[in-house]
Formats: structure tokens, C-alpha cells, sequence
């Protein structure tokens, strides 16, 4: 267990050593743009309560609990019209807050992402071509090309998309779990009743996920590297009628590509249903709980509408389904070739 830990830990250890750096000049940035996305989850979890108000106090004309007005709506002399007009106008206004806010932290991201790859890109082909001769020898053109090209983007998607949809979402399950417990806790504990079932599905085909992703990202690199020396020397290509001996090489790792691909789309296939399986089970426990509840006076239809939104929210959030994009490159222990210590 000691040892797994140990090679789980390195390559986030190696990732942080090589890319922090880059990231520290636009720190400032990052961390304005960690307050928007906190902002834009706060927010969001309180984008179901205008309905709560509108179900409790206009349509069944019952008190409701709501954070911080709740005082101010039950001394308030507010008509049901008022209060439907208030819920609309809350309603569009948190929707337009949000929507700037995710904006403003969707292009900070994505211009700090495109700075980073800038700067990534750039150390990596100064650091190439300093490598040793060796390093070249034992190293395809077009197997580092790739590397320059292809997977330095796929850390820019990671930054730019990866790390918006994780961090947001950790912001917001964090906030409607506290207001789901505040609201009713024996509700948020029946609510999350699948919740421990989730990660175990979900890491076990992550884990699956990265092992094919890994072997398709290599065999992409073999063969762009058969075709660009194959195309760098057309002339001899053809000079030796080797044309039918390349479409075969070609072929053959074009099909290895394929298998290892659609391996990764098989597994993204299970992972789906086998997540939205469980939500069905967490919202079938939630409503039989809930109508429950209602029956017996303790608990408000739009307590009920509110904890299935905030589940809807919370429970499963999107980052659930979402399948590694990125994995850690090294260029020194791919199958395509070795070198030593003294050349990284």
C-alpha cells in the first residue's frame, strides 16, 4: 500500500515541481478567480430558494425558511403577487450575476491556461534541444513533436476547463451540503444516502480510464512519428517502391490507435449509466422520504422541491463524469525509448 502511494504521489509531485513555477506570475489572477467561482457557487446554491418562496408562501400560502430573510418575509405585510414578483426578480438576478461572474472566471482561466502553455512550450523546446545526442538517437521526430504539440495542449485544456469544473463544483457541493443539513438534516443524510457508493464507481473506472488514455496518447505518438519519417523521406519512399510496405506499417498502428481508443470510449460508456443509476436510487429514496414528511405536517413542499434541486446540484456533480483528459507526461519512460537521468 506504502509502495502504490509512493508512485501515486511522484507524478503529482513532479507535476507541481515543473508547473508551479509557471503559474506563480499570475497568482493574483488565479485568486481572483477562485473568489468569482466561490461567488458564482454561493449563488447557484441559493438559485432554488425564489421557488421555495413562491411554492410555500404564495401558492400554499405557508411560512417559509429561508437563509436570512426569514424574519423580514414573515414580518413583512407582502401580498402573494408581491412576493411572486420578488421571487421573479430574484430569479433573474442571481442569473445574471452568475452568468458574469462565470465570464469573468472562464477568461482569466483560459488566458492564464494559453500563458502557461506559452511558457511550457517554450522551456520544453529549449530544454529539448539541449538534450544529448543519445536522447535524439533513441527518440522519434515525430514522438516529440507530439509531445511539443498535441500533449502540451492537453494541459492547457486541463488548466483552462479541468481545473474551472473542479473547483467550482467542490464550491458548491461544500455549500449545499451545509445548507441541505441546515434545512433538514435527517432529509441531507437521506439525500446522500448513495453518496459513498459514488467515488467507488467512479475511481475504480478512473483508474481504467488512465490506463487506456495512456496507451491510445502513446500509440497517437508512434504514429505521427512513422508519418513524418515517412514524409520527410518521400523521395527514397518512393524510390524503393515502399509505398504498400508504409500503408501497411501505417495501417497497423492506425488500428493499435483505434483498439486503445475505443477502449477508453467503452469504459466512459459503463461509467455513465453505472453514476446515473445511483442518482436515480438517491432521488427515489429522497422523494419517498420527502412526501413522507409533507404528509405528516413536518416538513413544507418547497422544503421537499429545494432538497431535490440541491441534490440535482450537489450529489452528483458534473466533475463525477467527467474522465481524465491529461496524464502526466514523461518523456524519459515512454515506450518509445529511454534515457538517462543525466539527460532530463
Amino acid at each position: 500500500m506504502r509502495a502504490w502511494s509512493s508512485r501515486m504521489a511522484r507524478p503529482i509531485k513532479d507535476a507541481i515541481e515543473h508547473f508551479l513555477p509557471l503559474l506563480r506570475p499570475y497568482w493574483k489572477q488565479l485568486c481572483v478567480a477562485l473568489v468569482a467561482m466561490w461567488l458564482d457557487a454561493v449563488l447557484t446554491i441559493f438559485r432554488p430558494w425564489p421557488l421555495k418562496v413562491v411554492i410555500d408562501r404564495v401558492l400554499s400560502h405557508n411560512p417559509t425558511r429561508v437563509p436570512f430573510i426569514r424574519t423580514w418575509l414573515d414580518s413583512a405585510s407582502f401580498s402573494r403577487m408581491e412576493i411572486l414578483y420578488g421571487a421573479c426578480v430574484a430569479t433573474l438576478l442571481i442569473a445574471i450575476i452568475t452568468g458574469l461572474l462565470t465570464y469573468y472566471f472562464t477568461q482569466v482561466m483560459g488566458q492564464v491556461g494559453q500563458h502557461f502553455v506559452f511558457a511550457l512550450r517554450r522551456n520544453l523546446f529549449a530544454h529539448m534541444q539541449r538534450l544529448s545526442l543519445r536522447f535524439h538517437d533513441l527518440q522519434r521526430t515525430g514522438d516529440l513533436t507530439t509531445r511539443l504539440t498535441s500533449e502540451v495542449q492537453a494541459i492547457q485544456d486541463m488548466i483552462a476547463n479541468g481545473l474551472i469544473m473542479l473547483v467550482s463544483n467542490l464550491f458548491l457541493f461544500i455549500g449545499m451540503l451545509v445548507l441541505m443539513v441546515w434545512l433538514s438534516w435527517p432529509m441531507a443524510l437521506a439525500t446522500l444516502a448513495v453518496a459513498p457508493l459514488l467515488p467507488l464507481v467512479v475511481f475504480r473506472y478512473t483508474r481504467r480510464i488512465k490506463v487506456a488514455t495512456r496507451k491510445a496518447r502513446v500509440c497517437t505518438r508512434r504514429m505521427g512519428a512513422l508519418a513524418q519519417e515517412t514524409l520527410s523521406s518521400i523521395r527514397i519512399v518512393q524510390g524503393l517502391a515502399q509505398e504498400e510496405q508504409q500503408d501497411e506499417r501505417f495501417q497497423e498502428r492506425s488500428e493499435s490507435n483505434l483498439q486503445a481508443y475505443l477502449e477508453t470510449v467503452r469504459y466512459q460508456a459503463r461509467l455513465a449509466p453505472l453514476v446515473d443509476g445511483l442518482a436515480a436510487v438517491g432521488l427515489m429514496i429522497v422523494l419517498w422520504y420527502g412526501a413522507r414528511q409533507v404528509l405528516e405536517g413536518a416538513m413544507t413542499t418547497g422544503d421537499v422541491v429545494t432538497e431535490v434541486a440541491c441534490r440535482s446540484s450537489s450529489a452528483i456533480p458534473p466533475w463525477m463524469h467527467a474522465t481524465p483528459s491529461l496524464q502526466p507526461a514523461r518523456s524519459c519512460n515512454a515506450p518509445s525509448g529511454k534515457c538517462s537521468s543525466a539527460d532530463r
